[in-house]
């Protein structure tokens, strides 16, 4: 009776251990597939960004205009102008303010239309839906929707945060 009782215990011994390990082992997977998680979204937002660089690259020889892209950025730091040269290297070094954009790209050579195309840059005139009744706005096109809608980013000192994007 002793004996079956002490072989019973290291049975159950035995399989605590091997409870033990499972989860142990279960727990690692849950970590590895953590960080492959991590990487993954890492992974993507690169694959995003330069996506994204691409894109403004494309607008940039599809519209034969002056690439700037090493000219630096002139512009007011916390400035909509500011904001989208960073993303958009390859505008002018300073084309004005943000209502002076259209017509600067113009001028060098940039086509320009109302046409919303990723990469490209969104010029808002003095006023127009809500953008500095000085001043225009500029926002960086990220995304053009089925129905022609878009979205942007943006910078400027009237958002949470002034360097963008917003």
């Amino acid at each position: 009776m002793i004996a079956e009782q002490k072989t019973a215990e290291q049975k159950l011994t035995s399989e605590k251990a091997q409870l033990k390990k499972l989860e142990t082992k279960k727990q690692e997977e849950k970590v590895a597939q953590a960080k492959a998680a991590k990487a993954q979204a890492a992974k993507e937002k690169a694959a995003k960004e330069k996506a994204a660089k691409d894109a403004a690259t494309a607008v940039a020889k599809q519209s034969h205009g002056v690439d700037h892209s090493n000219s630096g950025n002139a512009y007011e730091w916390g400035q909509c102008t500011w904001y989208v040269k960073t993303v958009a290297p390859w505008v002018g070094t300073y084309w004005g303010n943000g209502c002076q954009w259209g017509a600067s790209a113009s001028a060098d050579g940039y086509r320009v239309d109302s046409t919303p195309e990723v990469g490209a840059v969104a010029v808002f005139a003095v006023g127009q839906n809500g953008a500095n009744a000085q001043y225009g706005h500029v926002g960086y096109v990220e995304a053009v929707n089925g129905d022609g809608t878009f979205t942007f980013s943006q910078g400027g000192l009237g958002f949470a945060n002034p360097a963008g994007p917003n």
